[in-house]
């Protein structure tokens, strides 16, 4: 037994000297932009400045290329981006990755739709290809994510050999049981980590210390005392590695293409001061670049740097959110460095509003507008939020504007974004009237 032992220990020296696996997936995204049009992006890991991996996304064959691709290396991964047409777009097709079968990696795969909802795929040596589908269930992406983490684990030389020296140590079924159960969760942690952001490591330096890991229990194996931390308490060893060797797949998911766009919806919308409690300044600081400005466009409202708009938010914005505010989602866009959202706002003008309203008192009026918010990022972090609304229309509602004879829609303007069946060209009637009947 003490040799066998001792030849495991020298083998996980050996190997853990010599590599960990290699983590990163390549990660295909296909963005709709219109029923019969996608934007594509294609990450594939690098192998150097100038090499890649040989896989290629193979579309059905009545796809037509209408954006010539453009490609680099960048970040330790090969990118390429294009932009595709199908007739009927892609639901119920079939798109292959060409190369996979004589791979060790997966792909990573999401499409995301014009309706907002999105299908992410994973697929593997075994399985290269997969069908788009119509509408892609909650359990089917958690399904994919749970798998991929699981086989990152056992398919992998660095994590088996760790196993097994986890499970020499352990020793009893009990603790063998729990040890890996300590593993395989703080291992699962990091995954989380990664989708939200939190943890950003590099990979390179993490494969390296996951090795020593190794190096760390064969030593502790070989060695003749079993009254250390390690063979005392092999469930705290097993999770703090776990956390460790879990970095190398998050950080590896973060580099090779993980959707920043998941992570700034999370980012802005925990950033949003609208979510902040009444009296309470917004935190911008994990949020923000360090000079951000604020422009609410029909009013010049807002602020540029943080104290500037600390102040905003706090004595001009949240204290001033009307009573009874009824909001409505209308649309929402990510795209690659900006947000865009769309809503429908209905409030009364009891407040004092200097956002919408500076110098009016207050009215008891009903407004009802449609705004436009723009976000731009920069990296991960939000530069700068631009919004618009129809200040014309708002003024008219409260009474303060004498729109007679101004083509000036007041709240149907906003129930018009809300409801198409809402009559069109109320303000050009007569003009409309001349050209009933003629050729279109």
């Amino acid at each position: 037994m003490k040799l066998i032992l001792h030849y495991v220990a020298f083998l996980a020296v050996l190997t853990g000297a010599a590599f960990a696996h290699e983590s990163r997936p390549a990660y295909l995204e296909l963005k709709q932009i219109s029923d019969d049009t996608y934007d594509l992006l294609w990450k594939v890991p690098a192998r150097g400045p100038k090499m890649r991996l040989g896989l290629h996304v193979r579309l059905p064959v009545d796809c037509k290329i209408v954006k010539p691709a453009r490609s680099l290396f960048l970040g330790g991964a090969f990118v390429e981006r294009y932009t595709i047409s199908r007739a009927g777009g892609l639901t119920g097709t079939e798109i292959y990755i060409e190369g996979l079968s004589t791979t060790l990696t997966d792909v990573l795969v999401r499409i995301a739709r014009l309706d907002g909802s999105t299908q992410v795929v994973r697929l593997t040596p075994s399985a290269p290809s997969f069908v788009v589908d119509a509408a892609p269930s909650f359990i089917g992406v958690a399904r994919t994510y749970l798998v991929l983490g699981v086989q990152h684990i056992w398919s992998g030389i660095d994590h088996l050999l760790f196993v097994v020296c986890l499970i020499l140590i352990a020793g009893t079924w009990r603790r063998i049981l729990v040890t890996i159960t300590g593993f395989t969760i703080a291992h699962s942690i990091t995954l989380a980590l990664a989708a939200l952001n939190l943890v950003r490591v590099p990979v390179p330096p993490v494969e390296a210390t996951i090795a020593l890991s190794i190096v760390f229990l064969a030593t502790e194996i070989a060695r003749k005392r079993r009254d250390t931390f390690t063979w005392r308490y092999p469930i705290s060893v097993s999770a703090s590695f776990g956390l460790l060797h879990g970095f190398g797949f998050a950080s590896a998911l973060g580099e090779i293409g993980l959707p920043r766009a998941v992570r700034r919806k999370v980012i802005f919308t925990g950033y949003l001061p609208r979510s902040v409690p009444a009296g309470a300044p917004p935190t911008l600081g994990d949020a923000m670049i360090d000079e951000p400005y604020v422009n609410h466009t029909p009013t010049l409202a807002g602020g540029v740097g943080h104290d500037m708009l600390k102040r905003f938010y706090k004595y001009h914005f949240v204290d001033q959110n009307a009573g009874g505010r009824e909001r409505t989602r209308i649309s929402y866009t990510l795209g690659s460095d900006r947000l865009v959202l769309e809503t429908y706002t209905k409030f009364r003008h009891d407040p004092v509003i200097d956002r919408y309203f500076p110098g009016i008192e207050p009215t008891g009026k009903l407004v009802e507008i449609t705004t436009v918010m723009i976000v731009k990022f920069r990296g991960d972090k939000v530069c700068h939020e631009h919004l618009y609304w129809d200040q014309g229309s708002a003024l008219k509602q409260i009474g303060v504007l004498d729109a007679e004879g101004l083509p000036l829609a007041g709240a149907e303007a906003a129930r018009k974004v809300l409801d198409e069946a809402q009559p069109s060209n109320i303000f050009m009637q007569e003009a409309w009237a001349t050209s009933e009947g003629k050729p279109i």
